[in-house]
């Protein structure tokens, strides 16, 4: 259970504006928890806010055209499932006319991500999906510094030279969510992690699936995974069809990176470039890998 002390933004809108109009939007009330200020009809944030959606509003897509970050000090947490249903009902979509680019690019290339989690900082996702964050840094969805916690959430077609959807130097929990079609675009030595690139951090995934996520780039390492000098425990997930074009298709470890992966299915992945290696696996002679699960074709 989460206890609040903060502001309860109730959503009743999809539209991505600021305005006072009375009706409360995803980005007044995303915009007045960050800043501990009002926004439109959104009052100010305190430390520790959640975001809650209307029941009417299950299965919407919601666009957002701002970054969020969560400082020091605060938590949010960001309840997704509307109708109470168990499943995720709200997509969140980075919009393509996003002002907040992250990196280097014009806004349609790389159009921003939708969190921040700095050091000392909370968030927790429950009930929702991410979709089309692109960053030309690291984390096309997240950039987590702090406490990620992601619960029934699908993080989908994001992209960034490191962490198509994650970027972690912290640590990030998961149980029962999704990572799909996400992209490490990066061509330099060392970049990739399709999915999630864990830099020195800790990765605790529970009961959590990769599907047909790619890290792209000459050197890219670990389609869904790549930790460099961190730990990560995978609990009862599968890996499938995930791709890196020069190793680890699925995972990749280095720098004296730590593996706990315990039923894991492992199908269909692979590794791109006529010399590449590990279609499933590459750890480098520094890491230590303790696995158990199927492996298919």
């Amino acid at each position: 259970s989460f206890l609040f002390s903060g502001q309860s933004y109730y959503i009743d809108s999809t539209a991505n504006v600021i305005a006072v109009d009375g009706e409360l939007t995803l980005a007044e009330a995303l915009a007045a928890s960050s800043s501990d200020t009002a926004v439109g009809d959104a009052p100010a944030g305190g430390t520790n806010d959640q975001i809650l959606f209307a029941p009417e509003l299950a299965g919407s897509t919601i666009e957002v055209s701002q970054t969020t970050t969560i400082g020091s000090g605060s938590q949010l947490l960001f309840y997704g499932d509307a109708d109470q249903d168990g499943t995720a009902d709200i997509t969140v979509r980075m919009a393509a006319d996003s002002s907040a680019a992250a990196g280097a690019g014009t806004p349609s290339e790389h159009i921003g991500r939708h969190f921040n989690v700095e050091t000392g900082g909370t968030l927790i996702l429950d009930g929702s999906s991410l979709a089309a964050g692109s960053v030309a840094g690291n984390g096309g969805a997240i950039f987590n510094e702090g406490d990620l916690t992601l619960i029934d959430v699908a993080l989908t077609e994001n992209s960034a030279a490191r962490g198509g959807a994650i970027y972690n130097s912290g640590e990030v929990q998961t149980l029962n969510s999704s990572f799909v079609g996400n992209q490490a675009t990066g061509n330099g030595v060392g970049d990739g992690g399709g999915a999630i690139f864990n830099a020195d951090g800790t990765l605790k995934l529970t009961g959590s699936t990769f599907t047909n996520n790619s890290a792209l780039g000459d050197f890219g390492t670990g389609g869904a995974i790549s930790s460099v000098d961190g730990f990560a425990r995978l609990i009862n997930g599968t890996m499938t069809m995930n791709s890196a074009f020069f190793a680890g298709g699925a995972v990749s470890g280095s720098a004296n990176a730590l593996f706990d992966m315990r039923g894991i299915v492992w199908s269909e992945n692979s590794a791109l470039a006529p010399n590449g290696s590990g279609g499933a696996l590459h750890f480098d002679d520094t890491s230590t890998a303790n696995l158990t699960g199927t492996f298919t074709l």
